[in-house]
């Protein structure tokens, strides 16, 4: 396996595209770099909550499922635990993961390797190849890990920044959309027509994103109870 042209193929392939889509790649990417037979990203969402994130198969969505349930796995741990990187080679008897050891053992993998997906600033999750076999991989196979996550960690920030900078920009728009309607129907000028909003979602206890979007797609109405 040349890993240098896979992952030249990787940051071409991952250009432009949505964040679920970068992780779906990355993930079948990792399954070729190390020959596993499935791989997956189980990712940090908010207050250090984790789900999965990208799989090649059902099978790896339960792998994931089954360590958050369990608190303890190596995917798991290499988020937030002291090591980076983990490696068992029968997941049903490794003692290290007492809880999640016996539950394992009706598992369909046996070896997992992980590795952490982090920048300095912050941890995204784990990048994670299963294989049906024990012992299956080695410690060639959790250095390309390594290699493959420090990219595709480059890659993921890179998709999440663009994703939130375009989401923002969309809020703000229809924001704005609103704004301008609230300052036609009621003749507010901008400042009170955005006080307005801000009146209505502290009563609603609702974004303002949502206020807004109810503004826009009621404008008919509302021109209607003014006329």
């Amino acid at each position: 396996m040349d890993v240098r042209r896979l992952l030249s193929a990787m940051a071409l392939e991952v250009q432009d595209l949505t964040p679920t889509e970068t992780f779906e790649r990355i993930a079948h990417y990792a399954r070729t770099a190390v020959d596993a037979s499935d791989s997956g990203i189980l990712m940090v969402r908010a207050r250090k909550k984790v789900s999965g994130a990208a799989s090649t198969s059902g099978a790896v969505d339960r792998a994931h499922e089954l360590q958050v349930e369990c608190g303890e796995g190596p995917c798991l741990d290499t988020i937030f635990g002291e090591h980076d990187s983990l490696v068992t080679g029968d997941a049903r008897l490794d003692p290290r993961w007492p809880t999640w050891g016996p539950r394992a053992a009706g598992s369909e993998f046996r070896s997992v390797v992980s590795v952490r997906l982090a920048t300095r600033d912050r941890t995204y999750g784990s990048l994670n190849a299963f294989s049906h076999e024990p012992h299956d991989f080695t410690s060639s196979d959790l250095e390309v890990m390594k290699y493959l996550a420090a990219h595709a960690t480059v890659a993921i920030a890179a998709s999440l920044t663009v994703d939130g900078l375009t989401t923002a920009l969309e809020s703000r728009n229809l924001i704005g959309q609103a704004q301008g309607i609230l300052m036609a129907v009621y003749d507010l000028d901008a400042g009170g027509a955005f006080q307005y909003l801000r009146r209505l979602s502290m009563h609603g206890n609702q974004r303002l994103f949502d206020v807004a979007t109810q503004v826009v797609e009621q404008r008919r109405e509302l021109q209607r109870t003014t006329v």
